[in-house]
C-alpha cells in the first residue's frame, strides 16, 4: 500500500524523483532536523462498506456497524541517518506512544466509536500527531486513515487510505467569478476516497477530514 501511495503522486507512471535533499546529497539539508505537528480533524464518513468475511464476501447479516477511525503517521527512523550530528540521536517519544517496526516509527490516534451508523457517522474529533523531519523530506512520511469496526481492532479495516504527507497540500479559497460560483474550499478540508486491502476503491465511500501541518519551535 505504501508503494501504491508513493507512485500515485505521478499518476502511477512508475517513476518518482527522490526528494531534493537525497538527489543532490545536500549536506546542509540532511543535517537539519525540524519538528512539526500534523493536526487532524476527523469529521465524518459517507456510506461505509459492510464488514467482509475471510473470503472477501460482505457479511449481510450484520447490517449495523460501530465504526471508528484510526489515523497513523508512519515516520522514518531518522536516527539511522549518518548525516545527522550525534546530539540529534535523542529518542523521539510522542505522547501517544510510538509503535516501532523496522526502520519506521508509527504514531497513531483513534477516534471514539459511533454506534449503529455506517451510512453517515459523525466523529468531529481533533487531535495532533507530532513528528520530526530531516531535510524537509515529507515525501517519505506517510499518513494512513483506517476505518475499523468497534471491538474488532485486530481485523482488517473496513476501509482505508494512505498518502504521502507531502500530498496533503492545503486548499485555496477561490472567489466568485463571472461564470458563477467557484469552488469554495477552506484550507485543508477534503473528502478522501477509501479502498480495501486489495486497493480496490469503494464507489461512494469517503472520509471527510481537515488537516494542517504546523511547524514547532
Amino acid at each position: 500500500m505504501i508503494n501504491d501511495a508513493m507512485f500515485r503522486r505521478n499518476g502511477k507512471a512508475g517513476y518518482v524523483l527522490k526528494p531534493q535533499a537525497l538527489r543532490e546529497a545536500h549536506k546542509d539539508l540532511l543535517t537539519r532536523r525540524t519538528k512539526h505537528c500534523l493536526k487532524v480533524r476527523v469529521i465524518s464518513a459517507q456510506q461505509l462498506p459492510r464488514a467482509r468475511d475471510s473470503q472477501g464476501r460482505e457479511v449481510v447479516d450484520k447490517s449495523v456497524m460501530d465504526p471508528f477511525v484510526e489515523v497513523s503517521l508512519l515516520v522514518p527512523d531518522w536516527t539511522q541517518s549518518p548525516s545527522l550530528p550525534s546530539e540529534s540521536d535523542t529518542k523521539y517519544t510522542p505522547a501517544s506512544g510510538p509503535q516501532v517496526g523496522g526502520a519506521t516509527r508509527v504514531v497513531s490516534y483513534r477516534t471514539k466509536v459511533v454506534k449503529n451508523n455506517g451510512f453517515n457517522p459523525v466523529w468531529d474529533q481533533s487531535f495532533s500527531l507530532p513528528f520530526n523531519c530531516v531535510g524537509d523530506i515529507k515525501d517519505l512520511i506517510f499518513v494512513k486513515f483506517a476505518v475499523r469496526e468497534g471491538g474488532q481492532d485486530n481485523d482488517e479495516p473496513l476501509a482505508q487510505y494512505i498518502t504521502p504527507l507531502s500530498c496533503l497540500r492545503q486548499g485555496t479559497f477561490s472567489s466568485y467569478c463571472e461564470t458563477g460560483p467557484a469552488d469554495f474550499r477552506l484550507p485543508g478540508y477534503r473528502h478522501i476516497p477509501l479502498h480495501d486491502s486489495q486497493l480496490s476503491y469503494f464507489l461512494f465511500s469517503t472520509l471527510f477530514i481537515h488537516t494542517e501541518i504546523v511547524n514547532k519551535v
